[in-house]
């Protein structure tokens, strides 16, 4: 069984500053309501996050091992974690290109954030999590359009 749950948004600016924001991996607590800490298993500079592991500390205190994978600079990234019964897939994907100015620079793009699950406890995962999914890719988008297209953004935790 799979479930992929996800939510999508425009965000007005560069896509190299999104990029930016993905890849500052311990900073991910700034952005993300469920995260207050994320830790690196080794220093691992941006352009060489594909592999990289660490682990996830949730607001319930619930930490998590992940690893990344499927880089595409500037395009895709995502990273897996084994839970039981399931794997999960959280993914950040903006690969949709958006308007050019008349110099064509791109104005805007498209984000996609979500997270699919398999394997056999998909099911009850998704029982769990629908809502309170909803809910957090909601805040959290909102966190990553308001540093991109904004220096000085507000950020809800």
């Amino acid at each position: 069984m799979v479930w992929d749950a996800f939510r999508t948004l425009t965000i007005s600016g560069p896509r190299a500053r999104l990029w930016a924001v993905l890849q500052d991996v311990p900073a991910w607590p700034r952005w993300d309501v469920d995260l207050t800490h994320v830790k690196l298993d080794a220093e691992t500079p941006p352009p060489t996050l594909e592999g990289a592991t660490g682990s996830l500390t949730m607001k319930n205190g619930r930490s998590f091992a992940f690893k990344i994978q499927n880089l595409q600079p500037n395009r895709y990234l995502e990273y897996r974690t084994d839970l039981p019964g399931a794997t999960a897939i959280w993914y950040w994907d903006f690969t949709k290109d958006g308007p050019r100015d008349a110099a064509g620079v791109e104005t805007e793009f498209e984000l996609r954030m979500g997270v699919r699950f398999t394997g056999f406890a998909t099911f009850a995962y998704r029982m769990l999590l629908a809502k309170e999914c909803d809910k957090a890719f909601k805040i959290c988008m909102d966190n990553l359009k308001g540093l991109v297209e904004s220096t000085e953004a507000e950020v809800k935790t």
